[in-house]
């Protein structure tokens, strides 16, 4: 098996609508194992994992850290790999996120995003966002998918009390420590959402994780950080994208109204949390 060394795992919760094709995709590239931790789901996705073989944990701690952390101490490979149930990633990808992690020294890495037969207006504007937004380089916070050195994460596990912000208070806790992570050359592929109601949803979702993070630090803050930290979402989700280089002028016009939307998505994530 080519990445014996790499478990998967997903974390779940009424996941069922993109579950299988992410499972179909995951059961090519020759993994250890798959795992999900699942937060009691009412649909069918538990027994859409078990139809793959899936080994499911129940996710006790309710909450996204928790998750995770359950799947950290239930991996015996060198390597773990976080999805969504949304996201697509291929062998080579694989293969490449393991090199470039060693070629860096990085503990973490993720791949750049683009997304899955873009359609319509909103599934474009998610694609050209993200090519302005996920770059390469080190960084201080990484999203999924993303692949860890299992070692390192069962020394240095997600905090089970973060119900939002888990990558970037572990990401935090990281390079306080010195450990790199960061964002490669290789590339994968997310089932976006093409609906206003399910953009609002998640980028409700990203305020949240605004929001959970900041309570987390607001004691060791002053004045001003509290302000930055207040304007972080207008900052990464707008004038990143507005500026970027990455982006031509008509794509930056064409994707305006996108950005608008997600910006006020996450200060309602934000000031109703």
């Amino acid at each position: 098996m080519i990445n014996n060394d790499v478990t998967a795992a997903i974390c779940t919760k009424n996941a069922e609508a993109n579950l299988e094709l992410c499972l179909k995709n995951l059961k090519k590239l020759e993994l250890n194992k798959i795992i999900a931790v699942d937060a009691e789901s009412v649909d069918k996705t538990q027994q859409i994992l078990k139809s793959y073989e899936v080994e499911i944990f129940n996710d006790f701690f309710k909450t996204l850290g928790g998750a995770r952390s359950i799947a950290v101490d239930n991996t015996k490979t060198k390597y773990i790999l976080f999805l969504g149930p949304d996201n697509l990633i291929n062998k080579e990808t694989i293969k490449l996120l393991k090199l470039e992690m060693s070629q860096n020294n990085w503990i973490g890495i993720a791949p750049l995003q683009k997304v899955f037969e873009p359609k319509g207006y909103l599934l474009n504007s998610l694609n050209i966002y993200k090519s302005a937004k996920i770059t390469t380089g080190a960084k201080n916070v990484i999203g999924t998918p993303q692949l860890y050195l299992t070692e390192i994460l069962k020394k240095n596990n997600y905090n089970p009390k973060m119900h939002y912000s888990d990558d970037t208070e572990l990401g935090d806790r990281l390079n306080n420590l010195n450990f790199k992570i960061g964002v490669g050359n290789a590339e994968s592929y997310e089932i976006g959402e093409d609906k206003i109601s399910d953009i609002f949803k998640r980028w409700k979702f990203y305020g949240k994780s605004d929001r959970d993070f900041h309570n987390l630090k607001k004691k060791n803050l002053s004045i001003w950080h509290k302000l930055k930290s207040l304007i972080s979402p207008l900052k990464k989700d707008f004038l990143k994208i507005i500026f970027s280089n990455n982006l031509n002028i008509y794509k930056k016009i064409f994707i305006t109204p996108f950005l608008f939307l997600i910006v006020f998505s996450r200060y309602i994530g934000w000031f109703k949390s």
